[in-house]
């Protein structure tokens, strides 16, 4: 009996759910989980190696020549692996959310939590350096003006980004999110996509293996278990909401983690929480507060 075709793979958050659903998908796949990037030191090559080329396959997000671990760079994958791996695009996408940002702290350099993750809001980060009231974030954030004025490039020019990213991978998406933001919530922030979208790549990876499709269609479920990578949501931004996507259904409240204040040391919380506006821009502020000085 022929053993099972054996799929190793790389990548950060969206790895999971890929593996998920391309097991869904290919029950007789073995999929191992062989990398999470951002956790790869240059002294786990030999042990991921050795794990990659017992490996039929495998797939690669896709990680510049330049980082700082060499050994899950694709250039290097491909170097000792050759055509085994396939690289696929890192899903993400901007234009619901052209606000969302990171903020990092000025000492660590690490990302700050707040209620969405490790995500900020730039209207309500750049009103509070300016010191101006919370009132007044929110009624920038609900400005259907001040976001266009702010961010009316982004949509588009976070396609062209996606594009750009994509063109030195195997497989690509950036067609189909051209064809599809505007009709369905495809990402609930820039690199959280949706279910969908995850099936719609998991799709595309089958169908750029010949030891996976064997030559058949493949159906992939965008149905089943909630949201793999929607722990974080929020309102659609109202300019996007109101000239782009009028047709979308928006979340009312902002979705994420309850905070926590230890020692003055703002703490995400497991809990989730459904905070309405005004509630997000207090919480902000607070964290800005602790970890800037008010």
């Amino acid at each position: 009996m022929a053993r099972e075709p054996r799929i190793g793979l790389l990548g950060n958050c969206q790895a999971g759910p890929l593996s998920h659903l391309l097991k869904a998908t290919l029950p007789d796949v073995n999929i191992e989980r062989v990398v999470t990037v951002h956790l790869a030191k240059d002294e786990d090559r030999a042990e991921a190696y050795q794990a990659l080329s017992e490996c039929d396959l495998i797939l690669a997000q896709r990680v510049a020549d330049n980082y700082p671990c060499k050994f899950v760079r694709n250039n290097e994958l491909k170097d000792a692996f050759g055509s085994k791996v396939l690289v696929w695009p890192n899903l993400y996408y901007r234009g619901y959310n052209p606000e969302l940002v990171y903020v990092k702290d000025a000492v660590t350099r690490q990302p700050l939590p707040s209620p969405l993750g490790n995500f900020h809001s730039s209207t309500v980060h750049d009103a509070w350096a300016e010191g101006l009231p919370a009132a007044e974030a929110e009624e920038r954030h609900r400005s259907v003006d001040f976001n266009r004025t702010q961010y009316a490039g982004v949509p588009e020019a976070s396609l062209l980004e996606l594009r750009e990213r994509e063109a030195d991978c195997d497989i690509r998406i950036s067609d189909w999110v051209e064809e599809h933001w505007w009709d369905r919530r495809i990402f609930f922030t820039f690199n959280h996509p949706s279910r969908a979208a995850l099936a719609e790549l998991v799709r595309r990876v089958i169908d750029s293996s010949d030891l996976l499709n064997n030559g058949l269609t493949r159906e992939v479920s965008a149905s089943g278990p909630p949201e793999p990578l929607g722990r974080y949501r929020l309102p659609l931004n109202p300019w996007i909401h109101h000239e782009l996507t009028p047709a979308l259904e928006s979340d009312a409240t902002f979705q994420g983690n309850e905070m926590a204040f230890v020692d003055g040391i703002p703490r995400a919380e497991k809990a989730v929480v459904q905070l309405p506006l005004s509630d997000f821009v207090e919480m902000s502020y607070r964290v800005y507060d602790a970890c800037f000085g008010s």
